[in-house]
């Protein structure tokens, strides 16, 4: 696992803890200082393909953390 994608499912698990539903692609592109959300997608589909979050396409806010 690469430093970002360990950076961005801490993120995910934390923002799901204390809030109860997912960041958005947008809000994980800003907690990284990324300047696309792009950038933020590509590392999700990562972690999805690695077992680590899941999504549902289409949906908005529906990244899962599953670890």
């Amino acid at each position: 696992m690469t430093k970002d994608q360990a950076q961005v499912l801490k993120f995910i698990k934390k923002f799901w803890l204390d809030k109860g539903y997912s960041p958005s692609l947008n809000e994980i592109a800003h907690h990284m200082d990324w300047k696309a959300a792009s950038q933020a997608h590509y590392v999700v589909k990562s972690l999805t393909e690695r077992g680590k979050v899941k999504t549902i396409p289409g949906k908005t806010r529906s990244v899962e953390p599953l670890v």
